[in-house]
């Protein structure tokens, strides 16, 4: 399948999951495989979130409190990227990553905690760092298709969409690490598309 291709079929997913999307609440129908080597999250002793805890990113309209979830690395939920295949009428073909590199891929959810409804995307605005190194997410078509295929595995209508008032939903990005990389950060910048002043930073360790 060629790039062209993946970006029309994907771009066709994005509407039928669109059109599946309903509901307020964040209720993800798989649970990720876990990561290759394992990775949890705790907080870093000043302050700083942990898995599962939120902290608030302000865009130009409205707040949002967010949630990392998980960094998953290796290979892709073969579940979810078979029913993604599936709805569009294609054999099951996950993107393999760039030689030398492993996908790992983000997910969060984020409930909006203003007044107006607005958009806000995770891969936009989270850099996942390994030591020294910062990795921002995948914006090729494969890209595009791993992140597709995760959230239309949740059927549910994520921050990427535009949230109402009090709505949630989770949202995914896809990242290329050089093979054997382990992530060790999170850092998700403040503002509409990471542009605002200000970050926050999830430290991973390993378990």
């Amino acid at each position: 399948m060629t790039s062209t291709h993946r970006t029309a079929l994907a771009a066709g997913a994005f509407v039928v999951g669109v059109a599946l999307c309903g509901g307020t609440g964040y209720h993800p129908a798989f649970a990720l495989t876990p990561a290759s080597p394992a990775v949890s999250v705790s907080g870093v002793g000043r302050g700083d979130p942990g898995v599962g805890e939120p902290f608030t990113i302000a865009t130009s309209k409205t707040t949002f409190s967010v949630t990392v979830d998980s960094v998953t690395c290796g290979a892709l939920d073969a579940r979810i990227m078979t029913a993604f295949f599936d709805s569009i009428g294609e054999p099951p073909t996950p993107p393999p990553p760039q030689p030398g590199h492993q996908w790992c891929v983000l997910q969060v959810h984020a409930l909006n905690t203003g007044h107006v409804n607005d958009a806000w995307f995770v891969g936009s605005s989270a850099v996942l760092g390994a030591g020294q190194d910062s990795y921002k997410a995948d914006t090729t078509s494969d890209g595009f298709t791993i992140g597709q295929a995760y959230e239309n595995s949740n059927h549910g209508k994520g921050p990427e969409n535009g949230l109402n008032p009090h709505e949630s939903g989770p949202d995914w990005a896809a990242y290329q690490l050089p093979t054997g990389t382990v992530p060790s950060s999170v850092t998700v910048a403040n503002g509409d598309l990471g542009s605002g002043p200000g970050s926050v930073v999830v430290t991973l360790r390993h378990s």
